[in-house]
């Protein structure tokens, strides 16, 4: 049963803001701990989308990390609290050079994660 552009729009306004995690595997096997990053200064960070278009919202501001510890990010996942809370989404890092945590920082670019429904 598909559905309309007007009900997925509506599904993905829930989605507008947040906190986005980094993960260093994916974060829907992860149990406890949702392999997410600990430790140093890290903390889940702000986000905000767009408003829904063409079925797809996207990362509406730059988003930042320093003080991390020296592990791989290969995982982003969208939580509904900046501690604890509720696992909303999850993606594959962004393929970029700022695809590491190594030296203590990760950035996503305004437009480089979108949350689409086909």
């Amino acid at each position: 049963m598909p559905l309309s552009d007007d009900e997925v729009h509506r599904w993905l306004n829930r989605y507008k803001s947040g906190w986005i995690g980094l993960h260093f595997d994916d974060p829907r096997d992860g149990q406890s701990t949702y392999f997410e990053l600990s430790g140093d200064s890290y903390s889940r960070q702000s986000a905000a989308f767009t408003d829904p278009a063409n079925r797809t919202i996207w990362l509406d501001n730059q988003v930042k990390w320093t003080g991390l510890p020296d592990t791989d990010v290969t995982w982003l996942a969208g939580w509904s609290a900046r501690y604890n809370g509720n696992l909303l989404w999850v993606t594959q890092a962004p393929p970029t050079e700022g695809a590491t945590a190594r030296g203590g920082r990760y950035s996503l670019e305004r437009y480089s994660v979108a949350l689409s429904v086909n």
